[in-house]
């Protein structure tokens, strides 16, 4: 890696920025020279693109990692709430019948209540 990073470092010294162009002077290049430089400042290009395409495609892996990952607890957080909610109708439907046997036993009572009046009436008038 060490021989790798110093080839790297080389290269990018041997490739001529765009603020050192500004102050070259290309009237004064040989033909040779112009085109050599030239080169260089297209091979430096390529290898700034190439740097982005790879962090780029890192980003794009990464990104689409965690997007599955989203989707994923999208999925479980909708699984969540179906059961919430098949919990909660459960639970008003029983509430609903817990309400109805209430009504009918108060009704029970109301009824029984009069008919015992009823009957204390008719024992008291005879």
């Amino acid at each position: 890696t060490r021989r790798k990073h110093s080839q790297q470092k080389k290269e990018q010294e041997a490739v001529p920025k765009a603020r050192d162009l500004i102050n070259t002077d290309i009237g004064n290049m040989s033909d040779l020279e112009f085109k050599m430089t030239i080169l260089k400042v297209i091979a430096g290009l390529e290898k700034g693109m190439e740097d982005i395409r790879e962090t780029l495609s890192r980003d794009i892996k990464a990104l689409s990692g965690e997007i599955k990952e989203l989707k994923s607890n999208q999925v479980e957080i909708k699984k969540a709430i179906n059961e919430v909610q098949s919990k909660m109708e459960a639970l008003t439907a029983r509430i609903n019948e817990a309400e109805e046997r209430i009504s009918d036993i108060e009704d029970q009572m109301t009824e029984n209540k009069e008919a015992e009046q009823k009957r204390d009436k008719q024992l008291l008038d005879h």
